[in-house]
């Protein structure tokens, strides 16, 4: 669940202690590259696969991950269980989105896209 897998993400970074300076010197590592603006542009357009500072943001996601996963193994290991999804997603390397349309291929309909998001939604007639 996703919900849940933020949740266990913030709460690892950031109300367990030494995860926060961690956190904060990831992100001013990250914003040490381009612009704001830059950044931004890149993950809206390349997601988990955009570049930022020579590393994909994939790679910069998998060390955040990482850094909560250590903190809740510190301060609520059994919350440890929820970042899984995340992890995937990381591992994968690419975005929900990007993750998306290549299931729905080269040409996507709407019954796909809702079967594909809406798995339990029963079939618009």
């Amino acid at each position: 669940d996703l919900a849940m897998a933020f949740t266990a993400l913030f709460k690892g970074l950031f109300y367990c202690g030494k995860a926060l300076s961690d956190t904060t010197e990831l992100s001013l590592r990250l914003a040490a590259h381009g612009t704001r603006d830059e950044r931004f542009r890149e993950a809206c357009e390349g997601g988990l696969k955009g570049v930022v500072g020579g590393r994909t943001y994939a790679s910069w996601a998998e060390e955040l991950l990482t850094q909560a996963d250590s903190a809740l193994k510190r301060c609520a290991p059994n919350d440890r269980r929820w970042l899984k999804p995340l992890m995937a997603q990381v591992e994968l390397g690419e975005s929900p989105a990007h993750t998306l349309l290549r299931t729905l291929g080269d040409e996507p309909n709407m019954a796909d896209l809702l079967k594909a998001t809406h798995p339990l939604r029963p079939t618009l007639g």
